[in-house]
């Protein structure tokens, strides 16, 4: 009887000996990985994880870590790349869009365009304030409880900005281009560090990871250090409460720590937000 293998599955093979595999299923895996992104970055973390193994004392392999980042690294993929698309139907668009973010809109917002991901339902619908060149973008997923948190960054000039809560990005600008190319990177894990009541271990709010937080005498460094290794993939964002959708760069320091900068004495609560 032929064993039916699941997509990862054929992956985790095609990784360890492809020759375990049917000429047809070599030829789907590699074309998926040439024009597919979200499919090629799977394809790369599952060869990671496997050359970890492979340089590993087999005594020494914290299995359950191991099955926890499989698990956590190939069911969700955190990273799209979303095109203009230019809908026709611009009514139709604007009404569907009311209905996801009704408290969000006014009569001063007009439609401006859409940008969306081929393979996943990820999309970003734009709307302008001609009188005073304010834009909102819209972040929009199947589950809208991801879009919240998640870096944008415009691939045509590197500019990079943070959905609030809700998926929604404001920013002013004299001329937005309608043939923006964006990258969305939706955070793989958040952490909330309190820092008017300061402990010296928080955990994500998206997995089991821990951060060990360090603050200096004067108050004005913070010094957070994560599990070993746990860096090494990802890039940190840090948010205090009251700015206004802008952030900070932490400082790495090595592939478990960063160093944080903070002068501004009203801060009370700092999220860290981090993506691969």
């Amino acid at each position: 009887m032929d064993i039916k293998l699941t997509e990862i599955e054929k992956v985790h093979l095609y990784v360890i000996n492809r020759s375990l595999l049917s000429e047809n299923d070599i030829s789907e895996i590699e074309n998926k990985i040439k024009t597919d992104l979200s499919f090629r970055e799977i394809a790369e973390q599952v060869k990671l994880i496997h050359e970890e193994i492979n340089t590993s004392n087999l005594s020494d392999i914290d299995t359950e870590n191991i099955l926890s980042r499989v698990l956590n690294k190939i069911n969700k993929c955190n990273v799209f790349e979303l095109r203009p698309v230019f809908p026709d139907d611009e009514d139709n668009d604007n009404m569907k869009l009311a209905a996801m973010q009704r408290n969000e809109l006014n009569g001063k917002l007009t439609y401006f365009n859409t940008y969306a991901s081929a393979d996943k339902f990820v999309l970003i619908r734009v709307l302008k304030n001609p009188s005073n060149n304010e834009y909102k973008l819209f972040l929009i997923c199947e589950d809208m409880n991801l879009a919240g948190n998640s870096v944008i960054k415009f691939l045509n000039n590197k500019n990079e900005f943070i959905t609030d809560d809700k998926g929604i990005v404001t920013i002013v600008s004299d001329y937005l281009n309608k043939d923006l190319e964006i990258k969305v990177f939706l955070p793989s894990d958040i952490f909330i560090i309190e820092l008017k009541n300061l402990k010296d271990s928080y955990q994500s709010d998206r997995s089991m990871a821990k951060a060990n937080v360090r603050l200096d005498n004067a108050g004005k460094i913070i010094e957070i250090e994560f599990e070993s290794g746990f860096l090494s993939d990802k890039s940190v964002y840090a948010v205090p409460d009251n700015y206004i959708q802008s952030f900070l760069k932490p400082e790495k320091i090595s592939n478990d720590d960063i160093r944080i900068y903070t002068a501004d004495k009203n801060i009370d609560q700092l999220k860290l937000i981090l993506i691969n």
